[in-house]
């Protein structure tokens, strides 16, 4: 396994529709400098505009769920842009720099309170939830291993 495999995180950054205020480059460089202070390195990034198709596939476990179809709908609204930060203990960090999954709940500071949305409760940012999600959204999003 290579050190990318085991410490490397995707993060999607989109704004939403609901999201004012602040464009697509201005809030991903903002975001961006919180990892690299925090010492993660970017390893790979792209801007994307995902089709329902691809969000479908990219948040398949969510299939059925109640948000799921607003979840489309936010993530097909505009352009993305996919990262993969690589660093000790990425996936433990960026949780912590993203925080809480809920924006209402996300501790002052952290990026999910800093831009979250003012009219829903969207994310900003996703992390991978663990070192196998990752792989599979490096899979979807780059090609990857």
């Amino acid at each position: 396994m290579s050190y990318c495999e085991e410490v490397c995180r995707v993060v999607r950054i989109y704004r939403s529709p609901y999201q004012t205020g602040w464009s697509l480059d201005w809030s991903h460089g903002k975001i961006i400098d919180l990892y690299l202070v925090a010492g993660l390195n970017v390893y790979a990034r792209k801007k994307i505009h995902f089709s329902s198709h691809q969000v479908k596939v990219f948040y398949g476990e969510h299939a059925g769920k109640f948000y799921f179809p607003a979840l489309v709908l936010a993530m097909t609204s505009g352009p993305s842009i996919a990262m993969v930060l690589q660093g000790e203990d990425a996936v433990a960090r960026v949780r912590e720099l993203n925080g809480a999954t809920d924006p209402s709940k996300a501790a002052p500071g952290t990026i999910r309170h800093v831009f979250r949305s003012a009219g829903g409760p969207f994310n900003t940012v996703h992390g991978s939830d663990s070192v196998e999600a990752a792989r599979r959204e490096m899979r979807i999003l780059f090609n990857g291993p």
